[in-house]
């Protein structure tokens, strides 16, 4: 999980809004992790888990802080498989269908 590097939806073919099940599919695949600021894309990704999934609730510009700040507890709970985890300013939480 540590050592990959970046990719965007673009770069993978996958950013069309009609993609994103084919997106968390190639995710899963090479076990990335998907970062949305999508609160839709996750509301469908919670009812169909697959992968590993985080969102981002704040705006753009501060996301990459928010993430920073969170990424311990971040990543203890990627151990999981199929989680969807959501981070706030004020907490970091996931669900999963797995333990």
């Amino acid at each position: 999980l540590h050592d990959a590097l970046p990719i965007s939806a673009a770069n993978a073919g996958l950013a069309a809004e009609d993609q994103d099940d084919n997106l968390s599919v190639y995710c899963a695949q090479r076990r990335a992790v998907l970062v949305t600021l999508d609160r839709e894309f996750t509301r469908r990704r919670r009812r169909n888990p697959v992968g590993r999934h985080v969102q981002l609730r704040c705006d753009e510009p501060t996301a990459a802080a928010l993430l920073t700040r969170s990424l311990a507890s971040v990543l203890a709970l990627l151990e999981r498989e199929h989680v969807t985890i959501i981070v706030s300013k004020n907490e970091v939480k996931a669900d999963s269908t797995w333990g």
